[in-house]
């Protein structure tokens, strides 16, 4: 009984790791990225901005905030980018990447001045990625 076990469960690991596999989930598009984070009013970028400005800065808002551009910031470098070299975009993608995980560490800090430091790097480095690999 033992052994037929252990020969099932033998058999049976090709059909879990390709199963788990099989629900890997793709990276965010950057298209899909940069609307989230970057694009109008209601974007991440522009809902932080707005709430590192208040009297009274809701941290645990703010924390949620800067996670997303950690997390999708992370997923921008495992795409190709629409133009450009790849050794570039891995350049700027990492850049981004820190951007991100900078306002994320000024968020757990509560450190307001760190934060708006951290938003304007990240604003600055928009022109030098997009001149580029920002395709059409």
């Amino acid at each position: 009984m033992k052994g037929w076990l252990a020969m099932a469960a033998v058999a049976l690991v090709p059909v879990v790791a390709a199963t788990v596999g099989a629900f890997e989930e793709k990276a965010p598009s950057i298209k899909s990225v940069m609307a989230k984070l970057h694009k109008g009013s209601k974007a991440q970028f522009a809902v932080l901005k707005a709430q590192a400005e208040s009297p009274t800065p809701d941290w645990d808002a703010i924390g949620k905030t800067t996670k997303d551009f950690v997390i999708l910031g992370a997923a921008l470098g495992k795409n190709d980018p629409p133009k450009g070299d790849k050794e570039s975009w891995k350049t700027q993608a990492n850049k981004y990447f820190q951007n991100s995980k900078a306002l994320d560490d000024a968020a757990q800090a509560k450190d307001l001045a760190a934060l708006q430091s951290a938003r304007k790097s990240m604003g600055e480095s928009c022109k030098s990625c997009h001149n580029v690999h920002r395709g059409k």
